[in-house]
Parts: C-alpha cells; sequence; structure tokens
C-alpha cells in the first residue's frame, strides 16, 4: 500500500501538503514511517538515543494511506 508520511508536529506550521515528508510502499503505516525515517536519515539516531528517536521523531510522524 502506498502511505504518504507527513510531519505532525504542532509547533509547525506548514502550507497544505508541505508537511509531506516521504510517499512511500509499505505493508504498513508503522513500516512506512521506517521506510521514510531511513530515507530522510533520521533513523540513524535510532542506534545512539533510541528513547530520543521515539521521543523528537517518530511521536512527530504520521503515516496516512493514500487513497
Amino acid at each position: 500500500m502506498k502511505y504518504n508520511v507527513i510531519d505532525i508536529d504542532p509547533a509547525m506550521t506548514y502550507d497544505p501538503g508541505e508537511n509531506v515528508i516521504a510517499v512511500v510502499e509499505a505493508e504498513d503505516a508503522d513500516a512506512a514511517i521506517a521506510v521514510a525515517m531511513h530515507i530522510v536519515g533520521a533513523d540513524v539516531m535510532k542506534n545512539f538515543d533510541p528513547e530520543g528517536y521515539a521521543k523528537y521523531i517518530t511521536a512527530y510522524v504520521d503515516a496516512i494511506p493514500v487513497a
């Protein structure tokens, strides 16, 4: 399934569509987020600070199925 992985940080203000980080093919939303974070290089933090990765990265992204 295709997903839009988006930034959902409430502190950010985006014009419509600017919040899309990546459009990816994945089995589910969690896998889509993992792929998008790898594409942008944010997944490197997971190895050094797993708690920080969850708190500052994945807490502010969501994956929405593309219709």
